[in-house]
């Protein structure tokens, strides 16, 4: 049986004859022994993404993304190895844990070729004969994807574990996983330096709608005695570890969220008061302390005081959400999400003026 006769089964297949033939294609894998056999195995590989989209029946995915991630390593070279990248994160936020791994799978392949120029004494080529700054710069990229998806999905609950193999199941994990493989493969030094650059590149971005990679609690990965350990730098402890330009008070940090009401309605007295419930119940849940909640015609402006190891997006999150419960929608669903000086009229109005031309309700 070919490559695309089990793909055909996996995808058309009932319950039963899907399950087998994903586990039929690691046999052929291991048992094909000319070129002819892997010859529609690339067309299967790169099309993956599109493929995946279509399908429909969860235990089909499941099944399609393990069979992909066994063969994947025979995929040709005339793809940079981060052609499936956007198609491996999301698999790597699934909720399903068979499919979370096989893109944790076929993330942690791409890392031997990409890291090929530093366990080797910066030789310039290797399985795709890129530049070392070509992988250089393919790593820094996935590096910061991840750790971005790290902080999205923290939770105080996970200060409590040592290893990264005694965390739970689960997207945050899997991630740990594969930013665990990077530390290992690149070595101490270029870690350093990717989490230099990675700060660098948030330091020049204290303004973004929601997120920014500043919002990332301050852990490294190290080994220790054949296990990966996670350590915080003692960021949770020292104010002079972090700096923004909206400062902060008491060890944490200061930021700012704008609102906008929906359409053109402006804040009523009693849409500020449901806005401003909202916003004392989201404080609570994470343990923020509000400075102020500003009410204007057209928008409304939080000030919080957020710990180090809570995302900021988080907040603006449950605000949304608990504003959402009600009849009437009454802002739209987006937050404006600052760490730098407090903004003014002007720049709010902007950030409504950009909602207005993306016709965003």
């Amino acid at each position: 049986m070919t490559f695309p006769e089990l793909f055909e089964i996996i995808l058309t297949g009932d319950k039963e004859s899907s399950r087998q033939a994903a586990r039929q294609v690691r046999k052929l894998v291991y048992s094909a022994s000319t070129n002819k056999d892997y010859k529609d195995l690339d067309e299967i590989v790169e099309n993956a993404p599109k493929t995946y989209k279509k399908i429909e029946d969860d235990f089909r995915r499941e099944n399609f993304a393990i069979a992909v991630s066994v063969m994947y390593f025979l995929h040709g070279k005339r793809n940079q190895p981060d052609f499936l990248f956007p198609w491996l994160i999301e698999l790597i936020q699934d909720e399903n844990g068979y499919i979370r791994q096989a893109a944790v799978r076929m993330l942690e392949n791409e890392l031997g070729p990409l890291t090929y120029h530093i366990r080797f004494n910066d030789r310039a080529s290797n399985h795709y004969g890129l530049t070392a700054q070509q992988s250089d710069d393919i790593l820094l990229n996935l590096f910061i994807k991840l750790n971005n998806l790290a902080a999205d999905l923290w939770e105080p609950k996970y200060k409590k574990y040592k290893y990264v193999n005694s965390l739970p199941a689960g997207q945050y994990k899997s991630i740990q996983m594969v930013l665990g493989r990077i530390y290992d493969d690149c070595g101490q030094k270029y870690s350093r330096r990717f989490d230099r650059l990675r700060k660098q590149a948030a330091a020049g971005k204290t303004r973004t709608i929601w997120k920014t990679i500043e919002d990332a609690p301050d852990v490294s990965l190290e080994w220790e005695n054949g296990n990966l350990v996670m350590k915080d730098n003692g960021v949770f402890d020292s104010k002079a570890l972090i700096e923004t330009n909206a400062g902060g008070k008491d060890g944490l940090l200061r930021f700012y969220f704008a609102f906008t009401p929906t359409y053109d309605m402006e804040f009523s007295k009693g849409m500020a008061a449901h806005f401003g419930a909202a916003a004392r119940a989201a404080a609570d849940q994470y343990e923020i302390k509000l400075e102020a909640v500003e009410i204007e015609n057209n928008h409304a402006l939080i000030t919080a005081l957020i710990p180090f190891d809570i995302a900021p997006a988080k907040f603006g999150n449950k605000i949304l959400k608990l504003i959402g419960r009600g009849k009437e929608k009454i802002i739209k669903n987006h937050c404006y999400l600052i760490n730098g000086d407090k903004p003014g009229p002007e720049e709010i109005s902007k950030y409504l003026d950009f909602l207005e031309e993306q016709n965003i309700k």
